[in-house]
């Protein structure tokens, strides 16, 4: 009850409300080793945490509830083995030797998982066979079948899955085979392979060799009464052969009896033929252009002689690129016979290729100014000279590109007829060299 300034009662009603504190709540999560800061506080553990905020309007404090996880970083161990020589990827390394890896990976929470890779490296060790086999047979080495000797190599896996060098020396025993070709009278006969064969025929035995393998034995028995065998022959001219009591000096059908080993008669003829001697057309001389790199010679050889030149070359032609004297051999069993010939290389007119103007005006209208020589062959020397009449040399030059004004030394004109002289030597098509020598007379003119 308050009095008023009437000096009357007043009755004030006060209603009051109290209100609670607002609770704020709040969850969140940290990866291990981050830190939290809550309100001033640095948090790294999982825990419940408050913080009382005052209301800075006048209203009720607010009190602030942090529920906060720690997510520990995953280990994650992982284990392989490789063998040498190998590699794997390991988030994104390629890895081949022995040892511990570790790589850090971010999961789908953001925070870090730690992945550790113990790696072992398998050793393997290579293999080296020795093999012998008999001829016919074959070796299956990897998807190959092998049959002849030598050394292979190869992969293999072996008991760990790692894959090995294998080096495979194998040996092929030939087999033997024994061919026989044995001519009887009619009426004898002959032991082969423990039988007594006394008809024509082809037979074959087998034994077992030294290393196993077989041995073929081929026997070819003739039964004759008189043989006859035809045979051929060659002589050279002047030549002498033998043939049974008897000799050969000429081509002819020559004829012999003689005595088989079984014992038999045998006659024997013989067609004896002259083998022709070695001889050939060839030309004496030969003609090379400037414009060819070579000269090209073939000859007919019906005969089928053996043919050399003198360059070394071998057969019916040859490719001859430089002038000069050249041979050519031909030769059989008989006789050998050399050819000469020459291949001459065509030569450049040097001097009809050297222009000396004989006359030129230095006044200087610009025609014909300076005196020049000109020269449409290749030079490996130049002397050129002028002279007055009196023998007094006005101008000497070494080079071709060197002109004259129709001064003297003393810058002395001159208007009358003078003479010059040239020495050269020019480089012929073929690479010799050619002396030139010119001279004449050369009016200078105002």
């Amino acid at each position: 009850i308050l009095t008023n300034s009437d000096g009357c009662n007043d009755f004030l009603s006060l209603m009051l409300t109290v209100e609670d504190e607002e609770e704020v709540f709040i969850a969140d999560v940290i990866c291990e080793g981050e830190v939290y800061e809550f309100y001033g506080q640095l948090l790294t553990e999982s825990g419940s945490y408050f913080e009382v905020v005052p209301n800075l309007q006048g209203g009720c404090d607010s009190v602030f509830i942090l529920e906060l996880g720690v997510i520990e970083s995953e280990l994650i161990a992982l284990e392989d083995e490789i063998c040498d020589g190998e590699s794997i990827n390991f988030f994104g390394q390629t890895l081949s030797t022995a040892g511990t890896y570790q790589h850090t990976e971010i999961n789908n929470l953001g925070c870090e998982d730690i992945y550790t890779m113990n790696l072992s490296v398998l050793n393997a060790d290579d293999v080296e066979l020795f093999v012998a086999i008999c001829e016919g047979e074959s070796y299956l080495f990897g998807d190959d079948a092998l049959n002849e000797s030598g050394i292979y190599t190869g992969e293999d896996v072996d008991e760990q899955g790692c894959t090995i060098d294998v080096l495979l020396n194998l040996l092929v025993h030939e087999s033997m085979f024994t061919s026989m070709k044995v001519s009887i009278c009619e009426g004898a006969s002959y032991e082969f392979d423990g039988a007594f064969l006394t008809d024509s025929g082809i037979y074959e035995a087998q034994s077992e060799d030294e290393n196993g393998c077989v041995h073929l034995m081929e026997l070819t028995l003739e039964v004759t009464g008189i043989e006859h065998t035809m045979l051929s022959s060659s002589i050279c001219e002047g030549e002498i052969i033998a043939l049974g009591g008897g000799e050969i000096n000429g081509p002819g059908i020559y004829f012999d009896t003689l005595t088989s080993i079984a014992g038999c008669d045998s006659i024997i003829e013989v067609d004896v033929v002259l083998i022709p001697e070695a001889e050939l057309e060839i030309e004496t001389q030969y003609f090379k252009s400037c414009e060819d790199e070579f000269v090209q010679i073939e000859i007919l050889n019906e005969n089928d002689f053996a043919v050399e030149w003198s360059n070394g070359q071998i057969g019916n032609q040859v490719e001859i690129q430089k002038e000069g004297s050249y041979w050519v051999e031909v030769s059989n069993e008989c006789s050998l016979n050399r050819y000469d010939f020459f291949v001459q290389a065509e030569r450049q007119v040097s001097a009809d290729k050297i222009y000396v103007p004989n006359a030129f005006s230095p006044n200087g209208d610009g025609i014909n100014d300076r005196f020049q020589v000109f020269v449409g062959v290749e030079l490996s020397e130049f002397d050129f000279q002028i002279f007055d009449r009196w023998g007094a040399q006005l101008f000497h030059s070494d080079s071709i590109e060197d002109t004259w004004d129709g001064l003297t030394r003393s810058k002395k004109k001159l208007s009358e007829v003078m003479v010059w002289k040239l020495r050269a030597q020019a480089i012929n098509c073929d690479g010799s060299l050619e002396n030139v020598f010119l001279k004449g007379d050369l009016t200078l003119m105002r």
